[in-house]
């Protein structure tokens, strides 16, 4: 197995997709599109016993919106006990990378005990030619990851949504950063940033996916904060995991104005990010849960 700082190791290129399991698709995708997302595609893939909706972004990014059709396939199996377990919510990320075969390779295969099983070719139904491997949550800081290598170069959806530029971050709570930090860090990465946010109450660490994105982990520091609170109780509730997706738009002001006017629930206006963020300046406002089948989604412009 390749190890950190291993040349051989295929670096981690960007967040491509994120996934939400729903239980009623049709409902799920009308509250989306009240949200102002573009619906791109819906597809049922019968083999893998899953219905899905897509939203694509300019920059070749998407939401999809996923649901179990049934229980004897592993992936239906996978998301229909998710939901049982714990309901809508953020259920799985996925990252790009060069070649999957090469990380399937670089991590010991199947014997390495970190991949799910070996790399899978994407249901041809939709016709874009890609592979796909799956990390452990065990292994992912109880986040389930999804590792993606187009065949053909990134692929864009014919229909996207008006203003979103795509994914920037995706939020990972934990208990014990540290080992969280390890786990990547086993997986060819490096931590770009580690810091203490005190105004929000939390320990975080961030790996920066190439130029676009990132991913973060958030632990409580300070529970007396609202934010530190709500991300322990959100590990009381779950024990960790996806917490929350940030999505780049071009101007959020507009946004959260249009939210305002079509009466669409948010936690807030736009704030600016603290000075301690290991980002660039910037706007940012989230979206209720209770709106977008308990994803937790901020929204966000550079500034």
């Amino acid at each position: 197995m390749t190890g950190v700082g291993d040349p051989a190791a295929p670096p981690f290129r960007r967040l491509v997709g994120q996934v939400v399991a729903v239980g009623d698709l049709d409902a799920a995708v009308a509250d989306f599109q009240r949200c102002g997302f573009t619906l791109s595609d819906r597809s049922a893939r019968p083999e893998w016993e899953i219905d899905t909706a897509t939203f694509g972004f300019r920059d070749g990014c998407y939401l999809e919106l996923v649901t179990s059709t049934g229980r004897s396939h592993e992936i239906g199996r996978t998301v229909g006990s998710f939901l049982d377990r714990r309901g809508e919510g953020l259920y799985m990320t996925t990252i790009e990378v060069p070649d999957v075969a090469d990380v399937f390779d670089a991590l010991g295969g199947l014997d390495g005990g970190i991949v799910a099983a070996e790399p899978a070719a994407a249901p041809p139904d939709r016709g874009i030619p890609c592979d796909l491997l799956w990390i452990r949550p065990s292994r992912f800081a109880g986040a389930f990851v999804q590792l993606l290598s187009y065949r053909d170069g990134p692929f864009v959806e014919d229909a996207v949504t008006p203003g979103m530029r795509g994914l920037f971050n995706q939020a990972i709570a934990v208990s014990d950063i540290e080992r969280a930090v390890a786990d990547v860090e086993r997986l060819g990465q490096r931590v770009s940033d580690r810091s203490s946010r005190a105004d929000w109450g939390l320990d975080t660490a961030t790996f920066h996916l190439g130029p676009e994105s990132s991913i973060e982990f958030v632990a409580p520091r300070d529970r007396g904060r609202p934010t530190g609170g709500a991300v322990g109780a959100f590990l009381d509730r779950t024990g960790g995991g996806h917490y929350m997706t940030v999505f780049e738009v071009d101007d959020v002001e507009d946004l959260y104005r249009s939210y305002q006017a079509s009466g669409v629930r948010t936690l807030g206006p736009p704030t600016r990010t603290p000075p301690e963020s290991p980002w660039p300046p910037a706007d940012q406002f989230w979206i209720h849960p209770a709106v977008t089948h308990g994803a937790f989604i901020e929204f966000l412009t550079l500034v």
